[in-house]
């Protein structure tokens, strides 16, 4: 797979969910509230360009093969599920 470079949105969100990461220490708990506060902190248009990141990769992932991962693991056919299990493997 060719590497592409990331626009500034993207180094953005990344960025965020590394240092989100990296606060948490591995707890997931920690990371949603860390993560929680940092987007209420953030400008109305920087929520509106990770949300837009955020909606690119889920857009990537849904495809047959992960589709089939999600059914194998939750035997489930909703395609809210499968957008929310996107989200997770992000």
């Amino acid at each position: 797979m060719e590497r592409t470079e990331l626009s500034d949105p993207e180094r953005r969100f990344w960025d965020l969910m590394d240092r989100t990461y990296a606060q948490s220490r591995g707890s997931l708990f920690s990371f949603n509230g860390i993560f929680h506060d940092s987007l209420s902190n953030l400008a109305e248009e920087d929520l509106i360009d990770l949300y837009d990141v955020l909606d690119r990769a889920v857009c990537r992932l849904f495809k047959w093969e992960v589709w089939g991962a999600y059914r194998t693991i939750f035997r489930s056919r909703e395609d809210v599920e499968m957008v929310t299990f996107c989200q997770w493997v992000i």
